[in-house]
């Protein structure tokens, strides 16, 4: 493989995994994530805050029905979630 394209193309047939993300709630994490979920790769779990989720992505004009949200204001307990 030689492009990045072909590695995308390669995870595609694979099938869609599951993403946890643990308190992922800034505009790049999210862009990432969505942009993942659009290529048909991932279905996402967002561990976090709903209200700044939605707020962001609301502001990056992101689709935030997509996300399973799991709400937790607490970081580390957002990631215990999240890899459990």
């Amino acid at each position: 493989m030689q492009h990045l394209s072909e590695i995308v193309e390669e995870a595609r047939k694979k099938g869609k995994k599951r993403l946890a993300v643990a308190y992922g709630q800034d505009a790049h994490t999210l862009a990432a994530v969505y942009a993942a979920y659009k290529e048909g790769l991932v279905e996402p779990i967002l561990f976090g805050d709903p209200k700044i989720i939605e707020q962001v992505c609301k502001e990056e004009n992101i689709d935030c029905n997509i996300f399973k949200i799991i709400p937790e204001s607490n970081d580390v307990k957002c990631v215990n979630l999240a890899v459990n």
